[in-house]
């Protein structure tokens, strides 16, 4: 049967006695939840464990075997989503350690496709609430489990929910931690202890970070999910005060500001103005949350940003992402904001060169002008940028301007530019303009890949034409 690598599976359920992590699971398996799938597949936990709670007729009655093969069976091939959930969240809501292994059963014999796999997740989920061990013995000790990427981690989710210990011993008794189980466990811990899970991930005594990382960003969805944004960085102020584990710390506020970001721009940017004074504020909070803002106003964005001028981290980055999407709409209006900085901190390569490589997309030649009020260290890279991101049809006009220019450190950006753009029509005048560099690093980090193309594409030629080049 399909049950018959479950030991104990006879209907005595979670409740037998002896049975650790290491001889349930035989030699340790490696989460098969990658981690750029865990974003993905926990917003499918979420509507999982929504559909499970979800009130049924006969909530509390347990489904028959033939309900769950009529209901089940036909459900899992359904085109209607919306019905299909629901007759599938019934059945598992009616889930008991006896009939389990019919519902199993149901599964391995229905073809795999996307949503017969998120229903299998939620059907461990499932099962992990009546019979954790039993769940995670069939996808360890069973060669032929059914394959389905991160089943154990929301089986263990399901388990923690019934029986928080049972399964925080099961989970840390293993000899080689698994980051699926942990993950699994803490979701499922902060769906009954939200205090308790935050405790247990602050209180991890470990050397893995990526571990450590992963959890507290569960953590931080669960905040996130249970009190909103605001409680959620409430939280994370809160941790910045009473821990004494700053890593922690910032990590916290890593994760729910990047939810924040995300959710509600306008409350992270109000967020971060009202706390100028965290400790573990960085600047790409400041780029993220002034991007996000830029997306739907740039002014507003620019305003808030020049409200914390005289925040430490905040520096270009931030300002010139704001200043590219302005440009993306008015550049000419953007330029003006960014003349307010010109006597700051801010006004650096960073700033100007994402102005001015935006702004000469939609009109090169004002963004040509705007450049030559630069100092020269700025005026340098914003020439590249401009050069770079001009409409190709703008190339020739360009090209003759710059093979007639002297070879002086404020062309190195433009020649490196026109040398990339070029380089696979005109190798040669692509080679040429980038020997004109000044800057020797960069004129090697330009000439190389010119040159490796050059002998790849005609190596005959190539031999041919290097000892006449002065290159050898």
């Amino acid at each position: 049967t399909s049950y018959r690598y479950v030991e104990g599976a006879s209907g005595k359920g979670s409740s037998k006695k002896g049975l650790d992590a290491s001889s349930a699971l035989g030699a340790s398996k490696e989460s098969e939840l990658d981690e750029g799938d865990a974003s993905v597949q926990a917003g499918e936990l979420r509507v999982s464990e929504y559909l499970l709670e979800l009130a049924s007729d006969d909530e509390g009655k347990p489904a028959t075997a033939e309900e769950i093969r009529e209901v089940l069976g036909a459900a899992l091939t359904s085109d209607n989503l919306v019905g299909r959930n629901r007759a599938i969240a019934d059945m598992l809501a009616r889930l008991t350690v006896e009939n389990a292994s019919v519902a199993l059963q149901i599964f391995e014999n229905t073809p795999r496709a996307y949503h017969t796999d998120n229903n299998f997740r939620l059907f461990m989920h499932a099962w992990g609430k009546v019979d954790g061990k039993a769940a995670l013995q069939y996808i360890y000790k069973n060669p032929d489990a059914h394959g389905v990427g991160g089943a154990h981690l929301w089986a263990m989710s399901g388990w923690t929910q019934s029986d928080p210990q049972a399964a925080q011993d099961f989970v840390t008794s293993m000899e080689r931690p698994d980051h699926g189980l942990y993950h699994g466990l803490v979701r499922g811990l902060g769906r009954v202890d939200l205090n308790a899970a935050n405790e247990f991930v602050a209180g991890m005594k470990t050397e893995d970070r990526e571990l450590r990382r992963r959890l507290v960003s569960v953590i931080g969805e669960s905040y996130v999910e249970q009190l909103g944004v605001k409680g959620a960085l409430e939280w994370t102020t809160q941790t910045a005060s009473q821990s004494e584990d700053h890593e922690f710390a910032s990590a916290a506020l890593d994760d729910v500001l990047k939810r924040a970001v995300s959710q509600s721009p306008s409350l992270a940017a109000e967020w971060i103005s009202a706390n100028p004074e965290h400790p573990h504020l960085k600047p790409w909070m400041f780029e993220h949350t002034a991007g996000r803002l830029a997306d739907k106003d740039p002014q507003m964005a620019a305003n808030w940003l020049s409200q914390n001028l005289d925040h430490e981290r905040l520096d270009g980055r931030a300002v010139g992402r704001v200043a590219s999407e302005w440009a993306e709409r008015d550049p000419a209006e953007a330029a003006r904001w960014v003349e307010t900085l010109r006597d700051t901190k801010l006004f650096n390569k960073e700033l100007t060169s994402r102005l001015a490589g935006t702004w000469a997309s939609r009109d090169s030649e004002a963004a040509f002008k705007w450049a030559e009020s630069l100092k020269t260290d700025l005026r340098r890279s914003a020439l590249g940028s401009i050069v770079g991101r001009m409409p190709r049809a703008e190339l020739e006009k360009t090209g003759e301007w710059i093979r007639n220019a002297p070879a002086e450190s404020v062309m190195d950006g433009a020649r490196a530019a026109y040398a990339s753009r070029i380089a696979r029509e005109k190798p040669n005048e692509a080679l040429e303009q980038a020997l004109l560099m000044t800057d020797a690093l960069g004129r090697e980090r330009v000439t190389v890949p010119i040159v490796q193309r050059m002998f790849k594409e005609n190596p005959e030629a190539f031999k041919e034409w290097l000892p006449k080049s002065g290159l050898s």
